[in-house]
């Protein structure tokens, strides 16, 4: 039993261990310079941890790395479609996931490891305080009626110095003290150039490359949401395959085999759903040209 203890532990000390890396390479794709729109794979992560800024001289082929001309708008369905899933997919590839945060003062898409969002402390502290307070405010609102202590049969006392008044109520809650030591601080910066209308990583930046706190995953066992993982053609080709009596389940197979991603049986029957409730609204459900097969067996 003891030589099985001693196993356990070490098991635990070795994830332990390993929960503390540094990002491997991110290969995003790149034009070969801001006049060659050949595509270049490029390892931005030699440019991070460098304690820099972006260049704030003129941004040229010797400071910057440029995406394609294609990459020319600043909207928010633009980067919503286009910008953040090459990002988050060469992310998924280095074995980690991340969300994209565009700040408009810096003109830049901050990307941050997902396990960083949920451990920042001083930027979530009064966040996690005012929730706090609330819920202890619902809490004592709820205890109305006014309950007496029960007498302890052990302990006599004289019913006279009892304190009708006195209520049952719940300790106080306090808010969950998050270690800094945990907190996952991976992060880097996609930058716009107003003047040149294109995006662009800079030779040098600051930003983070190690992890604290989880795993790295292999990117087959990571799973993106869907808007980020196929095309829009791919998703017609989903529906296609629903019109031609496919069920949701030859469907995925479908899509995982011509797209090497990891999706859930859910992700798909929700383009089938979503495509349902888009025929009901627009009164379309009766034409027998976009009926579906609704059979998952």
């Amino acid at each position: 039993m003891s030589e099985y203890h001693d196993k356990l532990q070490l098991i635990a000390q070795l994830n332990k261990e390993k929960e503390s890396w540094c990002t491997g390479s991110i290969i995003i794709p790149m034009a070969k310079s801001l006049e060659d729109d050949s595509i270049v794979d490029v390892d931005i992560s030699p440019t991070l941890g460098h304690n820099k800024r972006a260049n704030k001289e003129e941004r040229s082929n010797d400071n910057c790395y440029w995406l394609p001309k294609f990459f020319n708008a600043n909207t928010h369905m633009f980067r919503m479609t286009h910008i953040f899933p090459i990002v988050i997919n060469a992310c998924k590839n280095a074995g980690f996931k991340v969300r994209g945060k565009y700040i408009k003062a810096a003109s830049k898409v901050r990307f941050s490891c997902c396990h960083g969002l949920i451990h920042q402390e001083q930027m979530n502290k009064k966040y996690v305080e005012a929730k706090y307070v609330k819920m202890n405010k619902v809490l004592q609102k709820s205890r109305k009626k006014k309950t007496q202590l029960p007498i302890p049969s052990s302990t006599p006392m004289d019913p006279s110095k009892l304190n009708t008044n006195r209520e049952l109520l719940p300790p106080t809650k306090q808010p969950p003290n998050i270690s800094s030591s945990i907190t996952c601080k991976c992060s880097f910066s996609l930058f716009w150039d107003e003047s040149k209308q294109r995006w662009y990583f800079p030779h040098l930046q600051s930003g983070c490359l190690k992890h604290t706190g989880h795993l790295q995953l292999q990117s087959k066992v990571i799973r993106l949401p869907l808007r980020h993982c196929i095309p829009e053609n791919e998703k017609d080709l989903a529906l296609d395959s629903h019109n031609c009596g496919n069920n949701t389940t030859s469907t995925l197979d479908i899509l995982e085999e011509r797209n090497d991603v990891n999706l859930s049986w859910q992700q798909v029957h929700y383009l089938k759903s979503k495509q349902r409730n888009r025929l009901v609204m627009n009164d379309d459900v009766s034409n027998p040209n976009l009926q579906f097969q609704w059979t998952d067996s």
